[in-house]
């Protein structure tokens, strides 16, 4: 018991509070299925867990990023990373930043600005070997060596 406890205060808080609202949700989420049915639970579940700041999405404002980019819109993906960063920010999540710092740092290297992407392809190079991230690691360092 006392192995679990430790590997559960060893996760980053934003990976506690998603395993604490599993162990509510989960059980409820069983109960309404058993007693309302697929179609009430699935919309109570939408309305419930909604995503109202979608800023608060890493994963998804990095995406959004990437395509404007993409689309040529330099100052929207900028607008995107800086979502990114601040809501990794917000939830105190090294992992988050690091992963922004990479998009952004493989961003800033398409925009060929190489002196802005190699400080932050360092910094999430960092980050991820503390993180022990060993593949984002190797692709901060990959896009490194790129000139």
């Amino acid at each position: 018991m006392w192995e679990r406890f430790r590997r559960f205060s060893a996760l980053e808080r934003p990976a506690q509070a998603l395993f604490l609202r599993a162990v509510v949700v989960l059980p409820l989420v069983a109960l309404s299925l058993r007693w309302c049915g697929f179609r009430a639970t699935q919309s109570s579940l939408k309305l419930l867990l909604s995503d109202s700041h979608p800023e608060h999405n890493q994963s998804l404002v990095s995406k959004d990023a990437a395509l404007a980019a993409r689309l040529g819109s330099e100052d929207q993906a900028r607008e995107h990373c800086a979502k990114a960063l601040r809501a990794a920010e917000h939830r105190a999540s090294p992992r988050e930043v690091a992963l922004t710092e990479l998009t952004l740092g493989e961003l800033e290297q398409g925009w060929r600005r190489p002196d802005a992407a190699r400080t932050l392809l360092e910094t999430a190079r960092t980050r991820f070997q503390e993180l022990h991230m060993a593949w984002h690691a190797a692709e901060s360092e990959r896009l490194l060596q790129i000139r």
